[in-house]
């Protein structure tokens, strides 16, 4: 998000205007992820930017679901997981069970936030 020219992004800015429009594009990749996920009862828990990456032919990764969540399995005990910075309100008890896909619109919402005051 903060390099000024990234591998990845040649490709990527050959179909878009600019960085911005690519962008849009890159967060429209990671919401398809999350909808995917969540469509399966999955939920990521640490969405942030170090977790997106970019391939060398323009693909979107989310990465490091090792703490995501199953809502089809047992739940686990109680802990608290994910990246302090990013972490949604109800993730700071530690209970999954208050845990749901709006925490990772949340995530979502505060790894915007950094892109957008850095």
């Amino acid at each position: 998000m903060h390099e000024p020219a990234p591998p990845a992004w040649e490709r990527l800015l050959s179909r878009h205007r600019d960085r911005a429009e690519a962008h849009v594009e890159i967060l429209l990749r990671v919401c398809d992820a999350l909808e995917y996920a969540h469509a399966r009862g999955v939920i990521h828990r640490d969405l942030k930017p170090d977790n997106v990456m970019l391939g060398a032919f323009g693909e979107v990764y989310l990465l490091d679901w090792g703490v995501a969540l199953d809502t089809r399995a047992p739940l686990p005990e109680k802990a608290v997981v994910g990246t302090p910075a990013y972490m949604a309100p109800e993730m700071v008890e530690g209970d999954p069970a208050a845990v749901s896909p709006a925490t990772d619109v949340y995530l979502l919402g505060a790894a915007l936030h950094e892109g957008k005051v850095h």
